[in-house]
């Protein structure tokens, strides 16, 4: 029998109580998994903006900012690609 690697994806929205990654996927699922949050933690924030700055150096910080603490960085690329 070969080792496997499963890859599985949950999307979750912070503020829709109902769906919490606890209560989409089963214990006997969670208790197999390697939880994975990509969501910008606070004391990131600052490191975060300016390696965005560093890449879009067109956009405001303010704008940098608001969508680093929203944890949208398509919603940043998708603006840098607009002001180019």
């Amino acid at each position: 029998m070969q080792n496997a690697i499963f890859i599985f994806i949950l999307n979750t929205e912070v503020h829709d109580k109902k769906a919490t990654y606890a209560k989409r996927a089963s214990l006997a699922i969670r208790s197999r998994l390697y939880e994975v949050d990509f969501n910008i933690k606070t004391h990131e924030h600052n490191e975060v903006c300016a390696l965005a700055k560093k890449k879009f150096p067109h956009l405001p910080d303010s704008v940098i900012r608001t969508n680093v603490m929203k944890n949208d960085l398509r919603q940043l690329s998708m603006k840098a690609k607009m002001m180019s």
